[in-house]
């Protein structure tokens, strides 16, 4: 879903653009190529820097310098739901919360929650029932309701729908599954798709407002208190301050020692757009579409400087990459499609959420064919998914003026279309990022996506239009990013790939308890030994921690990769390369009970592959939800199974494809790698690599 992502901030003007559908537009596959025109309406824009979101006891002006434990920089879905919990945990925190930065969220009220994931990956279904779950108890703590439960329906071919309705099998979340369109329209009359489509729908999905989502999140934080070390309650200092920030610095251990034992410094400091410093033990980034550039800004992110194409002839446009560092951001175009208070109460009452994929084609390509073709390249399946298909929100009583009071449909979707990335870091991230926000969003993809609504929504009365931009953040894995930055003290979360508003919740415990973990895992007790053994110079107080936090690789088949160029040895041979290959998670490969994985000999000079083992591989690990089982292996029903010529020729394939990932990592560090991963959906992850013993 083209959610905007969280951000630094959440108030400014966004200027909508009233659309003109009389004119001719690009028509996709299926749909008409002209629709009738909805009447236009004029619209006044909010003047920037008015906010009607921000709790006025949610809000504060800090001293300039005042020191808390954590700094969360943003305050939106996630960053709000970070700093609930880390307060929960007993720190103090301090959320900026820009008053003056343009951003996608400051006007809306309705953002997609549901248990399924839209391509079905386990840890995004995981947050998003987690969340649903949690929300009654956060509505009644805070006194605040922000969700609305009305259901939600996913409808494609079978292909776009099975991975998530096998997803909500596996969450054990009731749902229904429906054949065909037709059965689909008889569910859900006011929609009209092909017969050829199915669908899956659940009671439990629907739509968060943002705004109050946050307020909720910061009135539980300005709540909260817990038990000092002194044993006697006292209340966690937290605040939420209305300022941007600009740069985190870190500090040197001579400047700490000024101080003195009894006023140390904090590792870290915040600088601000008023010019306040924030000093914090710990800073999390959550500025969304901002996070990349404020890492990078800071010094926080090495300069990647990608060659053309490397030894290998492998050029970096298919070369994915993960991590904050990888960071993209797209410009989004949302349409709100305004119906009568009739039609919402009526009709529409009892509309779920909706993805749904319109065809199998693009939207109206954006930049030159050359950088377009790039991205098609290398997307990943979310980006997939996106480019075939919209969401559509059921009618939402929009409070105004921005836009004019009333009730709208809200429809996104489309394929990616990605910032200058040669900018990351520097001050033209920002200029970008305010001009977009300051547009009217894309015309075409906005007349695309009147096109898919009226098709799909033949028969609804749409009154008026009005298309906002927005911004959401992308990696080409696909996944959410949380790196920890500046020697472990920094911890940047980005790359929500314009889904995390609903399930923010569960997001944040999770990166709060990777802070904490963290902090804590700095003085274990084998840590200060190690330290102490290693002579690190300043002692104990000038620890640090270096955690990369991300979600666990569920990987159907796991491998080895040992290189061995010009080495000597029992299993060392300058021509060839060895892969072993092995069903789920991995494991095996340390456990001499397991059995044997298939073992395949690939040629470095013509690449030709020979099975010289098959595998007596009697279990395998598969990560479920949160928890990693033992299961027997069924041969018959393995990705890598059977004995006959095409099953052995997809093992020799893909053992070829991991031996020029042994390659490339070999000439990069320079001696014969031993290389640890996994595959997940076809994409190869490199979860250890390490120099191989003489």
């Amino acid at each position: 879903d083209d959610q905007p992502a969280p951000r630094a901030s959440r108030v400014g003007a966004m200027s909508p653009r009233l659309l003109s559908l009389s004119r001719a537009r690009p028509s996709l596959p299926g749909v008409p190529a002209s629709v009738p025109p909805s009447p236009r309406r004029r619209v006044p824009a909010r003047p920037r820097g008015v906010s009607r979101m921000i709790s006025p006891r949610a809000s504060s002006d800090a001293a300039p310098r005042a020191r808390h434990d954590v700094v969360v920089v943003g305050n939106g879905p996630v960053g709000s739901a970070v700093a609930r919990h880390v307060a929960e945990a007993g720190k103090s925190v301090l959320v900026l919360d820009g008053s003056d930065t343009l951003t996608s969220a400051s006007n809306d009220v309705g953002r997609i929650v549901r248990p399924l994931d839209a391509e079905g990956r386990e840890t995004w279904t995981e947050w998003n029932v987690r969340s649903i779950d949690a929300f009654p108890s956060i509505e009644a703590r805070s006194g605040i309701e922000f969700f609305r439960k009305c259901g939600s329906l996913a409808c494609g071919t079978p292909a776009f729908v099975e991975k998530p309705r096998r997803r909500l099998e596996e969450a054990r979340v009731k749902h229904v599954s429906h054949a065909s369109g037709g059965d689909v329209e008889r569910a859900f009359p006011f929609l009209n798709v092909p017969d050829t489509h199915v669908a899956v729908s659940d009671a439990v999905g629907g739509f968060v407002d943002p705004g109050k989502m946050i307020q909720a999140q910061n009135a539980i934080m300005l709540s909260v208190s817990h038990t000092g070390a002194s044993n006697r309650a006292r209340k966690t200092s937290c605040a939420v301050v209305r300022d941007s920030a600009v740069g985190v610095d870190r500090r040197e251990e001579e400047e700490e020692e000024e101080r003195g034992a009894n006023k140390k410094a904090a590792p870290f400091a915040v600088r601000t757009k008023k010019g306040a410093t924030y000093e914090a033990d710990a800073v999390v980034l959550a500025g969304g579409a901002y996070t990349r550039w404020l890492a990078s800004s800071s010094g926080l992110l090495p300069v990647e400087n990608i060659p053309a194409k490397n030894e290998h002839g492998l050029s970096p446009e298919k070369t994915r990459r993960s991590g904050v560092g990888a960071i993209r951001n797209s410009r989004r175009t949302v349409l709100l499609a305004e119906v009568t208070e009739a039609t919402a109460r009526g009709a529409l009452r009892d509309m779920p959420t909706v993805k749904y994929q319109f065809a199998p084609a693009r939207f109206p390509a954006r930049g030159n064919e050359k950088e377009t073709k790039k991205e098609t390249e290398k997307e990943n399946s979310h980006s997939r998914n996106e480019a075939m298909s919209v969401y559509v929100l059921p009618p939402i009583l929009y409070p105004g003026p921005d836009p004019p009071k009333g009730w709208y449909v809200k429809i996104g979707g489309g394929a990616n279309d990605f910032f200058d990335d040669s900018a990351a870091g520097t001050a033209r991230v920002v200029e970008d990022l305010d001009a977009w926000m300051r547009s009217d969003g894309d015309e075409a993809v906005a007349d695309a996506l009147h096109d898919v609504l009226v098709s799909l929504m033949p028969d609804v009365n749409f009154l008026s239009l009005v298309s906002k931009p927005c911004v959401t953040t992308c990696t080409d894995d696909g996944e959410l990013q949380c790196d920890a930055l500046g020697g472990g003290g920094v911890f940047a979360v980005s790359g929500c790939q314009g889904k995390a508003a609903g399930p923010a919740d569960a997001i944040g415990r999770d990166v709060a308890e990777a802070v904490s973990a963290a902090w804590a895992s700095a003085f274990t007790p084998e840590a200060v030994i190690r330290r102490r053994v290693a002579g690190v110079a300043g002692g104990q107080k000038s620890a640090r921690v270096a955690v990369v936090v991300q979600p666990l690789a569920a990987g159907s088949v796991s491998f080895e990769v040992r290189t061995s160029r010009g080495s000597s040895g029992s299993d060392r041979d300058p021509t060839h390369t060895f892969v072993t290959l092995g069903p789920g998670f991995g494991g095996w490969s340390r456990d001499a009970r397991a059995g044997e994985p298939f073992e395949v000999r690939v040629d470095t000079k013509d690449g030709a592959a020979t099975t010289i083992a098959y595998a007596s591989l009697e279990t395998k690990r598969r990560v479920k939800g949160n928890v990693v089982v033992t299961e027997p292996v069924s041969y018959a029903n393995e990705a890598l199974g059977g004995v006959g010529a095409e099953a052995k020729e997809r093992r020799e394939n893909l053992a070829r494809r991991l031996a020029a990932v042994g390659a490339v990592l070999e000439a990069e560090f320079g001696t014969p790698q031993l290389v640890e991963g996994c595959l997940v959906e076809d994409e190869v992850f490199v979860t250890r690599t390490r120099p191989r013993q003489p």
